[in-house]
C-alpha cells in the first residue's frame, strides 16, 4: 500500500531492520545518525509496494558500503543519493549505444540491496533527499534478500541473472569524511567523488567495488547504486523479497513499546504473519566477541545459556551470521540463507548488529549482553539452488563444511 514515512517512522524502522539483519547491515547506532542527518523533520517519504510500480519506471539497488570500522568515522548520509545521481548521468550517455538503457531518463524508485540498520537507512534517505525535487520518487517496499548477506551474489538479483552492472561508487564529498551540501534549489550542483564498475560477475564486481571504496578519495566507506532496472524487469526477472520495509516498521515498534521475553514473541509472531517460521532458539548472555577486522570482519560471538545449563551458542559471521551451533550438539541449529537474528532484552541498547557488538566488548570486554536469539526462516526468494550454494561456500569458509540444514526442518524447506 502507497504511503508516506516521516524522519520518525525511519528511525523506528532501521531498529526493526537490524533485528532482521541477522547480525549484519551496519551498526543500528550509525543507521540513527544517518536518518537524522539524512532526513529533515519536514521530509516525506513515498513508499510503494511492488504491485505499485509503473512498469516503465526505472529503479536501481541502493547501498552504503565499506569496513565496519570506516562506518563509525563518518555516516555518509548523501553519499547513496550522489550514488543514485552519478548512476543517472552514466545511463543518459550509455542510452544511445547499449539498448538495455534506451528511452532512459531518470530513476522513479530506489530499493535496498538487503534489510539492514545503515542498508534501510539509506535508500530511506535516498528517498527523502530526492523527493524534496521530484515529489513523486519512492522507496520500494521490498529488498534484494530479505536479511544482510555478506556477498552480493547472495541477492535475488545475482540468483536470476540480472546484470549487477554498471554499478557507481560515490562519496560523501570531495574529501573523505567531509559533506559537499547541495546549493539550494540545485541538489545536481553537489560536489563528490564517483566512479563506475562495469564487471558482470558479482565476486569480480565485488572485489572491485571493495578496491575503489578503499582507496584514497573514498576514505573506506562509499554509497552504491547498482542493478539499474525498470520496474517490470524487476517483477518478471528478478523477483525481490516484498513489505520487508513494512515488517521492520513493525518490529521497531514493537521494540520500542516491550522488553524481555515478551518482546521477542511478540517479534517472532510479526514475522510468522508473513509466512515465515521464526522462533527463539537461544536466550543466553554475550561472553565473547572475536573479530577480525578489514574490509569485511569475520568471526564469532559467543553466549551462554541464561538457564545456568551451562551451553555455549556460538554464532559464526561474516559480517552477517552464517551458521550457529550449541555446544550440546553436533550439527548446526542454523545455516544460512536462514537468518540468526539478535533480540536484546531491554531498552538499551534497543537493537545491535555484530559491528555494535564487537565495538560493544571491544571498549568494555566485562559487559555481558542478554540476548534472545531467534531463527527466521528465509524467504522463498531465497531458497534458490544457487543461493544456498553460495551462501554454503560462505559456511565452508567459516569452517561448516556440511550441507545446508533447513530451518526449522527439511519438511518447511
Amino acid at each position: 500500500m502507497a504511503r508516506t514515512l516521516s524522519r520518525k517512522d525511519a528511525q523506528i524502522a532501521v531498529a526493526g531492520a537490524c533485528v532482521l539483519a541477522s547480525g549484519g547491515g551496519g551498526s543500528y547506532q550509525v543507521a540513527c545518525q544517518i536518518v537524522e542527518q539524512g532526513i529533515t523533520e519536514n521530509d516525506q517519504i513515498n513508499v510503494r509496494g511492488l504491485l505499485e510500480l509503473e512498469s516503465d519506471g526505472w529503479l536501481t539497488a541502493s547501498a552504503n558500503m565499506g569496513a565496519p570500522d570506516a562506518l563509525f568515522k563518518t555516516t555518509n548520509p548523501h553519499a547513496p543519493t550522489n550514488a543514485l545521481r552519478a548512476m543517472e548521468a552514466e545511463l543518459k550517455m550509455m542510452a544511445s549505444v547499449d539498448p538495455r538503457f534506451q528511452g532512459f531518463s531518470d530513476f522513479r524508485y530506489v530499493l535496498p540491496i538487503e534489510v539492514g540498520a545503515i542498508n534501510t537507512a539509506s535508500p530511506l534517505a535516498v528517498a527523502a533527499q530526492i523527493s524534496r525535487y521530484r515529489p513523486d520518487f519512492a522507496v520500494i517496499d521490498a529488498d534484494g534478500a530479505g536479511r544482510s548477506i555478506p556477498t552480493l551474489n547472495l541477492t535475488t538479483f545475482a540468483a536470476n541473472g540480472i546484470p549487477v552492472a554498471p554499478a557507481v561508487v560515490a562519496s560523501e564529498g570531495l574529501n573523505p569524511g567531509a559533506s559537499e551540501q547541495p546549493l539550494q534549489g540545485h541538489a545536481e550542483l553537489t560536489r563528490y567523488n564517483s566512479g563506475v564498475i562495469r564487471v558482470s560477475d558479482e565476486m569480480a564486481a565485488e572485489d572491485a567495488i571493495i578496491g575503489l571504496v578503499m582507496s584514497a578519495p573514498f576514505g573506506g566507506i562509499a554509497g552504491l547504486a547498482m542493478y539499474p532496472m525498470t520496474a517490470a524487469g524487476l517483477k518478471q526477472s528478478a523477483p525481490p523479497v516484498p513489505g520487508t520495509l513494512s515488517l521492520a516498521l513493525q518490529i521497531g515498534t514493537i521494540l520500542e513499546q516491550s522488553t524481555g521475553l515478551d518482546r521477542a514473541q511478540q517479534v517472532a509472531a510479526c514475522v510468522r504473519e508473513t509466512g515465515r517460521a521464526a522462533d527463539i532458539v537461544f536466550h543466553g548472555r554475550v561472553t565473547k566477541v572475536v573479530q577480525a577486522q578489514g574490509g569485511v570482519d569475520v568471526g564469532r560471538i559467543e553466549l551462554e545459556a541464561a538457564d545456568g545449563s551451562g551451553v555455549i551458542f556460538t554464532v559464526y559471521d561474516e559480517n552477517e551470521n552464517a551458521y550457529a551451533m550449541r555446544s550440546d550438539r553436533d550439527t548446526p541449529v542454523v545455516t544460512g540463507p536462514d537468518s540468526i537474528c539478535y533480540i536484546t532484552a531491554g531498552h538499551d541498547p534497543l537493537a545491535i548488529d555484530n559491528s555494535d557488538l564487537n565495538r560493544l566488548y571491544s571498549e568494555q570486554p566485562e559487559t555481558r549482553l542478554e540476548l534472545f536469539i531467534m531463527a527466521i526462516q528465509a524467504a522463498p526468494q531465497m531458497r534458490n539452488p544457487v543461493i544456498i550454494d553460495n551462501f554454503a561456500a560462505v559456511n565452508r569458509s567459516l569452517g561448516y563444511g556440511g550441507a545446508y540444514r533447513p530451518w526449522p526442518g527439511t519438511d518447511k524447506a
